[in-house]
């Protein structure tokens, strides 16, 4: 690893078990994240309405959106999910190496974990788009956890594995809320069709 972003040596969490425990298992949040966005577990998503319309389409795709099936995630954009979870993984590994194994294998899979992560974070790109001031607010200020080493590093780079997840759910729903306005706008314009042809 480069000097400025040199692998924190934390094997003294061995003697620290309530730490280390900490330490590992705030990755529970990037499992919670996953499971979210594959709506293994459901979420209540603020449902307004769209527009005044009865169309089945968009009734369906209202009653997704409030049981908390993200984005369909579940059945057409599932890697959202399991990229949150993959990373989750590969971190649990990371860090435990990281603690209490070796530091050299720590090493290499740090340059896994920085993989797994940035390549999700470029498949959230490609399906969500870019991400919302409220989601940029909840993750640019966290990447500063990142970079806080000392004594204080499992406890800061722990609130990074809450917030980042969270961050996760929340350009999740900035991927719902454009789907949204893209059906309310696609419906608008078929009605504004039929109108101009005469069937409506």
């Amino acid at each position: 690893m480069p000097t400025w972003w040199a692998l924190q040596n934390v094997g003294y969490l061995r003697n620290m078990p309530a730490l280390c425990l900490t330490f590992l298992g705030s990755n529970i949040f990037y499992f919670l994240s996953g499971l979210l966005l594959l709506n293994r577990i459901s979420f209540p998503v603020g449902g307004g309405e769209i527009s005044n319309s009865n169309d089945d389409i968009l009734n369906e795709h209202q009653t997704i959106v409030k049981r908390g099936a993200f984005f369909h995630t579940s059945r057409h954009f599932p890697l959202l999910g399991w990229s949150v979870l993959t990373s989750g993984a590969i971190s649990v590994i990371y860090h435990a190496f990281q603690a209490l194994g070796n530091v050299g294998l720590a090493e290499s899979l740090c340059f896994v974990d920085h993989g797994v992560a940035l390549s999700s974070g470029f498949y959230f790109f490609h399906k969500c788009g870019l991400p919302s001031l409220k989601t940029l607010a909840i993750g640019v200020p966290s990447l500063g956890l990142l970079a806080c080493p000392g004594d204080m590093y499992p406890v800061l780079h722990s609130l990074w594995h809450v917030v980042s997840a969270g961050a996760t759910v929340s350009w999740a729903l900035d991927g719902v809320e454009k789907r949204k306005r893209y059906i309310a706008s696609n419906l608008h314009d078929m009605r504004g069709r039929c109108k101009t042809i005469g069937l409506a």
